[in-house]
């Protein structure tokens, strides 16, 4: 049986001329040219999501046909703009099942984030925001490794810690600011993880990313400069470049990179607490937590070996696609 509920919150505009556009986006919005008062009435009423028996008596009232109403609901389900037919919710949508139902025509990936594990690796501000953000978006398992466990969270650094984590060590810091957005999630420690998200100053660190390609983990690499940021690539072991096929095209376009990578390696162990203003703090977490949902909910609208650069300033991210370095063996892993 064909669903009568459009998903929730798409807004139903009325362009004049016989024409409904569903949706506010300029690229994702769907138009239907062509309808007559009561088929754009018909439709303004599956907005409103009253029952069935009520959209059905409104149609026969309305004189349009089953024939009609089967071709405008394919044309709104080919877009996938139609609830389940078996969807029998009490609570609204949140934003993230709203957005996985309008990329994905269905809420598959979102159900299964609850099952999915996550660490991340490096978790002093940043880390903690997006530890922070997995559990908002709906990820059952999450945990946090930081740099040193004894490392106590300084008065440069608050958010999104809160002022009593002042002076307090930073890996029960995390763990408390994490709790206090998603309670329920369980912050620990994993035996398998679908993702590991390694964030590095300075430049990749190299020997945590090798252990991670030779044990077949996937994994998103994170690195900070002093004005911009590197996420990704996404690695799957064995099915697309790594981390190191981004170093050696580097070293192809300058010869120096391996020297200045390990000073910049050394660098980042103990880099500046203040290293990312609020603004860059904020977008770097979400380039970092799309990456992320888009390859645990199965999507792969962000390419698999996607590398994106995030400037501090200004907010113009560019995104390029590695290629595997011949001199490189991880596509033999």
């Amino acid at each position: 049986m064909a669903s009568l509920k459009l998903r929730h919150g798409i807004p139903i505009l009325q362009r004049g001329n016989g024409e409904l556009q569903f949706g506010s986006d300029p690229v994702h919005g769907l138009v239907l040219k062509g309808l007559t008062d009561g088929e754009i009435s018909y439709l303004l009423w599956l907005g409103r999501r009253t029952n069935r028996y009520q959209i059905e008596r409104h149609q026969r009232c309305l004189q349009i046909t089953d024939a009609r109403v089967a071709e405008l609901l394919q044309q709104l389900s080919d877009a996938g703009l139609m609830d389940s037919p078996t969807s029998h919710r009490n609570r609204p949508y949140t934003a993230e099942e709203t957005l996985c139902s309008r990329l994905d025509g269905s809420q598959e990936g979102f159900r299964c984030r609850k099952e999915k594990h996550v660490l991340v690796v490096g978790a002093d501000r940043l880390g903690a925001l997006v530890a922070s953000l997995l559990g908002t978006a709906g990820i059952g398992n999450i945990s946090v490794k930081t740099r040193k466990e004894n490392e106590r969270i300084s008065a440069a650094e608050l958010f999104p810690f809160s002022s009593s984590s002042f002076g307090k060590k930073r890996s029960g810091a995390i763990v408390t600011t994490c709790q206090q957005y998603s309670p329920k999630i369980n912050y620990y420690s994993v035996a398998q993880c679908d993702l590991v998200i390694m964030i590095s100053y300075g430049a990749f660190s190299t020997v945590d990313l090798k252990l991670m390609g030779l044990q077949h983990i996937p994994h998103l690499a994170v690195s900070l400069s002093d004005l911009g940021a590197t996420v990704g690539p996404l690695v799957q072991p064995g099915a697309t470049p790594c981390t190191h096929c981004v170093d050696l095209h580097r070293t192809d376009h300058d010869s120096s990179w391996p020297r200045l990578q390990q000073q910049l390696i050394s660098w980042g162990r103990n880099p500046p607490p203040g290293v990312l203003d609020a603004a860059s703090l904020s977008l770097i977490a979400g380039v970092i937590l799309r990456y992320a949902t888009d390859y645990l909910d199965g999507r792969h609208l962000i390419p698999l070996g996607s590398l994106s650069y995030v400037p501090y300033y200004p907010a113009d991210t560019t995104t390029t696609q590695v290629q595997p370095h011949p001199r490189c063996s991880c596509q033999a892993l």
